[in-house]
């Protein structure tokens, strides 16, 4: 199978950052689908910010995110209020993220939202701390793979 990787020309912030996710969700809810109507299962920003999710966890591949969001369907649902029972088939994903929203689209909101949410970052006399760890579940990478179920926790201390 043939596919092309989108060049994506987003500048990262040199320094760590915290935003809500709700907030980079309701951003990806702006952005226009350009799939037909007809036939539309799955809405665009859930698939992208599933699809970003999973990225953060370390999948890089079309096949990895498609069996990362399988396996954390029920949260993900619970989260985002996903309609269908189940998640896109790999193929789907790719079909979504291939033709459904315009890359330069993407990277100029991506791009809007990393700047506004670094202006926001100014760091203030008793700020916010949050530990983030996260794990590789114990027994659970299959006989001839390196990767298992990962784990993300964040913690707020008191």
């Amino acid at each position: 199978m043939y596919y092309s990787t989108i060049n994506f020309a987003v500048r990262i912030p040199d320094q760590p950052m915290v935003f809500s996710a709700d907030s980079l969700y309701h951003r990806l809810q702006e952005l226009e689908d350009k799939r037909d109507c007809r036939g539309r299962l799955y809405e665009l920003a859930p698939i992208l910010f599933i699809a970003l999710l999973a990225k953060l966890m370390g999948q890089n591949q079309l096949g990895a995110v498609a069996e990362w969001a399988k396996l954390r369907y029920k949260e993900l649902n619970e989260l985002l209020g996903l309609k269908g029972g189940r998640m896109p088939h790999k193929t789907t994903w790719g079909r979504i993220l291939g033709a459904a929203v315009s890359a330069a689209e993407l990277e100029a909101l991506m791009t809007q939202f990393l700047a506004e949410q670094m202006k926001a970052q100014i760091p203030e006399r008793g700020s916010l701390l949050v530990n983030l760890d996260g794990k590789t579940l114990r027994g659970t990478i299959p006989k001839g793979r390196t990767t298992g179920v990962h784990l993300l926790a964040l913690f707020v201390p008191k």
